[in-house]
């Protein structure tokens, strides 16, 4: 009786953990505490296929030729050392729904985003079978992945890692960052206008970056 009464405990006490309120993360940095939220709110969902819609505009726009042609990115970062440097590249937008470089330096993310490849891909095939959005998944190593999707075509992953074995809570060791281009009046509409992961230094204070923008 006292094991079931303690299974109990234990299985509520991961739910309280699991159902947390992801705007919490509003303003999350690496090396902050993540807050876990298995169930995204119905804004958040929103939000979601907001994004969705646009990574799919952009798609069938790119395969029928009727999309921006080529981008110049900007790319910087920052080492755990404090070394940085800024360059600038451009790619070629290919109808097969992929970047040709055609300058010296590689992009930071090299895909393009859309609605069935990508980082959200699995989440859009789930908003389009009218299936619930998993937002909150654990890595094989046992980090736990948090999405949040944001009202302004944005939206974020962040990995976060038990401080110690035994520990309940989870420091952000990685934070990706995704800005939409939102104007569907421009060619760009639906690309990645700006990509930033930083990632927390072996200090455990300090963090780098990288960041490619447009």
């Amino acid at each position: 009786m006292k094991m079931i009464g303690l299974t109990l405990i234990l299985l509520l006490a991961s739910c309280g953990r699991d159902y947390n309120d992801n705007a919490a993360n509003e303003g999350a940095v690496v090396g902050s505490e993540l807050s876990l939220a298995s169930k995204a709110s119905g804004t958040e969902v929103s939000n979601a296929r907001d994004i969705c819609n646009a990574f799919r505009s952009k798609r069938l726009k790119i395969i029928s030729g009727g999309s921006v042609s080529s981008i110049n990115f900007n790319l910087t970062s920052k080492s755990c050392d404090d070394s940085s440097y800024t360059n600038t590249t451009e790619v070629q937008v290919d109808t097969r729904v992929a970047f040709v470089n055609k300058g010296l330096w590689n992009l930071y993310n090299g895909q393009i985003e859309t609605d069935l490849s990508g980082h959200i891909s699995q989440v859009c095939n789930q908003i389009y079978k009218g299936e619930d959005i998993s937002i909150l998944s654990y890595s094989a190593d046992g980090s736990a992945v948090q999405y949040k999707f944001n009202s302004d075509l944005s939206f974020i992953i962040f990995t976060g890692k038990k401080e110690k074995q035994n520990s309940e809570s989870y420091k952000i060791t990685e934070k990706k960052f995704f800005q939409i281009d939102a104007d569907s009046s421009l060619l760009s509409y639906g690309f990645v206008k700006r990509f930033k992961k930083e990632n927390l230094c072996s200090s455990g204070s300090d963090s780098s970056y990288v960041e490619q923008s447009y």
